[in-house]
């Protein structure tokens, strides 16, 4: 009993330091998709950004972690397709009720 309580404090020591080591206030920007564009030498990737004190939830595309477009209150990709040079994304939002769903042109370079 004696060495069981000094080593349960040593691992609640050190779970308290790794959470406050890796411990973050906002979640940046997470890639969800890449999107390869026929017949050109780069990518489109998707990026979803989580709501939090200073800003709202978003959709961004990106092209060479270049924004290209930002798309404020969606939060979900209901599909994407690559017509000739244009990116047409559908996107909606799914925290309300009644989910919007729009669509999208971007043309590419």
């Amino acid at each position: 009993m004696k060495t069981i309580v000094p080593c349960l404090i040593c691992i609640f020591i050190g779970y308290v330091i790794y959470w406050i080591a890796t411990f973050s206030f906002f979640d940046g920007p997470e890639k969800f998709k890449e999107i390869a564009i026929p017949n050109k030498d780069y990518t489109i990737d998707l990026y979803y950004t989580p709501s939090n004190a200073t800003a709202e939830e978003n959709i961004q595309v990106r092209q060479d972690d270049e924004i290209i477009n930002v798309y404020p209150q969606y939060n979900f990709v209901d599909g994407d397709i690559i017509k000739n040079d244009t990116l047409i994304l559908v996107l909606s939002d799914t925290s309300i009720s009644q989910p919007i769903k729009d669509t999208f042109f971007i043309k590419l370079p």
